[in-house]
């Protein structure tokens, strides 16, 4: 039975170290390529709720620098409807990996030690 499930796109380097780092602790997972997988909207809400626009949108990113300025703007401004869509039109801008816990909190990102707390 799989304890969390991890998102992302698996040719991201932070997904791969998490996939290695999980398959090396022995622990089941779940993973969802969000890019054939699109989230829902119920599921980025989720996200935006426990990790916030600053955590989730990726704003270092090639696709965030490609992305039109009205687009930015409104995920500037923190309309969480915008945002849900604009995550689902454009998957990687969401940071990677997207993981949610078995005790129904959301991470984002590569962090061991983070990981362990949440494990033990």
């Amino acid at each position: 039975m799989a304890i969390i499930t991890v998102y992302g796109i698996p040719n991201c380097n932070s997904v791969k170290k998490t996939k290695q780092y999980l398959d090396q602790n022995g622990i089941n997972y779940n993973f969802i390529n969000f890019k054939k997988d699109i989230p829902s909207t119920t599921q980025i809400e989720n996200w935006l709720n426990n990790v916030g626009i600053e955590q989730l949108v990726n704003k270092k990113s090639t696709t965030w620098r490609q992305l039109d300025d009205n687009s930015k703007q409104m995920i500037e401004q923190n309309s969480q409807a915008d945002v849900c869509s604009i995550l689902q039109k454009n998957v990687t801008l969401i940071k990677r990996p997207v993981i949610e816990w078995l005790d129904g909190s959301v991470t984002v990102g590569y962090d061991e030690t983070l990981f362990e707390n949440l494990i033990n």
